[in-house]
């Protein structure tokens, strides 16, 4: 009541209460007016101009109710307590409607200028949006999208935003999609955000927004309300509370009214000022869609980053638009990968183009330096936030002790915690804000609390640390390598530096530093090789495979660790088959032959080359595996025979088929043995190349029996199948009926992004494709295109003209169903063709 007694006066005096000056001339005004005085000091604590710890006196509230044309403050709130119904509540309506409408597309046009890609091909972000419609259609009044700094959440709000005006046909909402930095003036100056609210919609702010709902009972309306960017909202930190009080206050009152709300905020400002009094009002679980009161040390990040499939998306429509050699997110190293699920990371690598000079795509540490330049050398503050990352990375010996720095410690150096002090500490919260650093209290060894600061991404971190060795050692050599191998514990830290290294001089064609890379500690090779830069660095840039594979395939230890270890199925037709004869050239035992004419005998079914996988088949026939093998170099030696038979005499010779038998069960009985598989790699290669060949029954027996045995001998080994098991799995099961469950296909599609690896490449081709076909059954175009195109782009890419043939022939099929026969006979021809050139029988494709 209060407040709408601050309203009235506003209009009696003609303007918003704002400024000192503001409260002195209204003190004049209501002294000629009533000839009773108010000071212009009372009237700023009333206005919350200055701080104030109780509220207006009676004196104050009756001189205002007589300034306004009443007799008494009693009489004030006696009018105003007797609600009249809104006059012509549909003209009302009608006006609101229109009214919220132009402030909601002038947000979204704000939104459109400011997206970093052009608006239209950002991703809609469909698992978030999702999560919106199921909050509409809930309970619940409130709901908050919370993420770092570009991380997408206005465009995301935005686009579903324009879905909602769309499907608003009848009129039957009200939708006002508002900026937060829009509250600066009003809040700030002491108005309450209902009326604020009140007033955006209305035009009035003595209009309850409940009214224009609760006078047409009979009707569905509703009003959404969105406000985007409660950390844009320039405050000072007590106004800031009192806002989040307000809106804590907001909610409650407006609940069950057919009102919703969403907000979206950054991590910092949404667990500073909102998780407190969301944890304080006890009725929170029940009026907001994830409350978060507690964040129990986790990301607060409520929003999942960009899928694989909303990437390539973007990719396609942005830097693949036009070119023949397009960039595929699987053939991305995993980091790349994870990075760019990230929206503005995803904007900084489409403007690289996504290539470098030497026409290798983007590494991780290009991406992290390009991401240094944009949100810290360029940007405001950049001295301040060089200083206090500088000082984090010092404290921390760059990377040689762990992530981990107390606050205290930056707090001796740079006035972080002072606000007054110069521009430290909003250089700090810049860093919080945009999620470059996070802060989380930590138990030190004497049980006290301390403030730990982390630099929140370690790629980020890893990307700082390896600039500063390059520039200290004033450039890349091989002790430089040595000495990070020497100085720094084993551990994610080191692996990373390393390989980032590495990339780094294979980017530049230092030869000469990467030459006696494997002369350092075999554990620390183990674990570079493990996270896979190394390998997927030497996929690329024949002139620095030529200088360096050479040189490895005569090291014990790079044959073992490199050769062996990452055996690039995906790239077997490319690059990896070189590697494989530079390898035989200095290896002659039985495992190892088998091992290399196994995978070159594969690389030539691929390339539908038959006298070349004749010739490999011929030479591994020559030579029989032992149980004292590897079960992948048994498996290999199997599969490929089974497809080349398949293929070259119509059926699997049947001593193949008991040979799988035979192995299979004696391998399970080797379980826990140095000649024991786990995950489930002989069955994997093994039902890989029996599904090629369409023996869905028998590649079920391997992958059911190989789950029995594999998955539940060792429970702190194991804790379920692997995703491409689960893939395989599905396939063999939809091949003997022909049909498969939605719940397998969403099973499938959850699964594609958590399979990574070497050879990863034909198991996604072959979920792809099923998926594919489901929605084409299914009658979703658009889903049927997304992925079978992906699956055709997938094989084309590592060169499997083998699987593109089967692709080609299953569009054929289908395209035949739509009654497109041209197209249909145009796929047929050419899968035809590429097929009985090889020499190998087209039906069996």
């Amino acid at each position: 009541m209060i407040d709408r007694l601050k309203t009235k006066t506003e209009v009696v005096f003609g303007k918003t209460i704002k400024t000192q000056k503001d409260c002195t001339t209204l003190s004049l005004r209501v002294l000629e007016a009533t000839g009773e005085v108010i000071s212009h000091s009372t009237i700023r604590r009333c206005w919350g101009l200055l701080k104030a710890n109780t509220k207006p006196s009676l004196y104050t509230l009756d001189v205002l109710s007589r300034y306004c044309g009443l007799k008494t403050w009693a009489e004030f709130v006696k009018l105003n307590t007797e609600k009249s119904p809104i006059e012509d509540n549909n003209k009302q309506w009608t006006t609101s409607l229109k009214r919220c409408l132009d402030e909601t597309k002038e947000t979204i046009d704000y939104i459109r200028r400011r997206c970093g890609i052009q608006y239209e091909l950002a991703a809609d972000r469909l698992l978030a949006t999702d999560r919106l419609d199921v909050f509409l259609r809930s309970t619940y009044t409130a709901t908050a999208i919370i993420g770092p700094g570009g991380y997408g959440k206005s465009t995301l709000l935005a686009k579903w935003v324009e879905k909602q005006i769309a499907k608003n046909a009848e009129e039957d909402s009200i939708i006002l999609f508002i900026r937060g930095n829009k509250l600066e003036n009003s809040i700030g100056a002491g108005s309450q955000l209902k009326n604020w609210i009140n007033y955006r919609i209305t035009g009035d702010s003595m209009v309850d927004i409940s009214d224009l709902v609760a006078h047409n009972k009979n009707s569905k309306r509703s009003i959404l309300i969105i406000i985007d960017g409660l950390d844009e909202i320039n405050l000072p930190e007590n106004r800031c509370t009192i806002l989040a009080d307000q809106l804590s206050e907001f909610v409650s009152s407006y609940s069950a009214t057919g009102l919703k709300l969403i907000v979206s905020s950054r991590n910092s400002t949404w667990e500073k000022y909102y998780i407190p009094q969301l944890q304080h009002e006890q009725t929170s679980n029940k009026e907001w869609l994830g409350s978060w009161t507690s964040n129990n040390g986790k990301s607060l990040t409520n929003i999942p980053p960009l899928s694989r499939m909303e990437i390539q998306e973007i990719l396609n429509h942005t830097i693949n638009g036009g070119k023949t050699k397009k960039i595929l997110v699987d053939d991305l190293e995993i980091n790349l990968r994870q990075a760019i699920s990230y929206p503005y990371y995803l904007q900084l690598f489409i403007s690289t183009g996504g290539y470098s000079d030497t026409e290798l795509s983007i590494g991780t540490l290009d991406l992290m330096d390009m991401f240094l330049k944009s949100q810290i050398y360029n940007s405001p503050l950049a001295d301040e936030k060089l200083d206090i990352l500088n000082a984090i990375l010092e404290s921390q010996e760059y990377g040689i002790l762990k992530n981990t720095t107390y606050k205290t410690e930056i707090k001796k150096r740079y006035p972080i915690h002072l606000k007054t002090a110069g521009k430290y500490f909003d250089a700090y919260h810049d860093l919080i804000s945009f999620g470059i650093i996070t802060e989380e209290i930590v138990e030190s060894k004497y049980k006290t609390l301390n403030t730990a600061i982390r630099i929140a991404n370690e790629n980020l971190r890893s990307a700082l640390i390896v600039r500063h060795l390059i520039e200290t050692n004033k450039g890349i050599d091989f002790p430089l390598f040595q000495n990070i191998d020497n100085t720094y514990s084993e551990g994610e830290t080191k692996v990373m530096i390393i390989a980032n290294l590495f990339h780094e001089a294979y980017l530049t064609r230092n030869a000469i530093a990467l030459i006696p890379f494997f002369s350092l500690k075999q554990e620390t090779i183990r674990s570079v090789i493990e996270q896979g830069q190394v390998g997927i660095s030497l996929r690329k840039d024949q002139f620095m495979r030529n200088k360096l594979i050479p040189e490895y395939a005569k090291n014990t230890i790079a044959q073992d660790l490199l050769f062996e270890n990452f055996v690039d199925i995906d790239y077997l037709t490319i690059s990896y088959s070189h590697w494989l004869k530079e390898y035989l050239k200095h290896k002659k035992d039985k495992e190892s032959e088998i091992f290399a004419y196994s995978l070159l005998a594969l690389s030539s079914l691929y390339q539908l080359d038959r006298p070349r996988s004749d010739y490999y088949i011929n030479e591994i026939k020559k030579i029989s595996p032992s149980l004292k093998m590897k079960p992948t170099t048994i498996a290999r030696w199997l599969s490929v025979q089974i497809l080349h038979s398949y293929l070259t005499a119509g059926t699997i010779d049947s001593e193949l088929i008991t040979a799988v038998q035979r192995f299979q069960k004696e391998l399970n009985k080797a379980k826990g043995t140095k000649h024991s598989t786990i995950h489930g790699e002989f069955e994997t290669i093994i039902s890989t190349a029996l599904l090629f060949c369409k023996e869905y029954e028998f590649a079920s027996k391997v992958l059911s029996a190989g789950e029995k045995k594999e998955f539940q001998y060792d429970k702190n080994i194991i804790s379920g199948i692997t995703p491409e098991y689960a893939v395989l799995k599905v396939f063999a099961d939809y091949g003997k009926k022909e049909s498969v469950e939605i719940s397998k296909i969403i099973s499938i599609e959850n699964n594609l992004d958590s399979i990574n690896g070497t050879d990863s490449l034909s198991t996604k081709a072959l979920a792809y494709s099923l998926v594919g076909g489901f929605y084409f059954h299914q009658n979703k175009t658009q889903k049927f295109n997304n992925y079978f195109q992906t699956a055709l782009e997938l094989v084309t890419f590592c060169q499997n003209k083998y699987l593109e043939v089967k692709l080609l022939k299953q569009l054929s099929s289908l395209l035949r169903q739509l009654d497109e026969t041209g197209s249909a006979d145009q796929c047929e021809i050419y899968a035809k063709g590429m097929a009985e050139n090889s020499g190998f029988i087209y039906s069996k494709f």
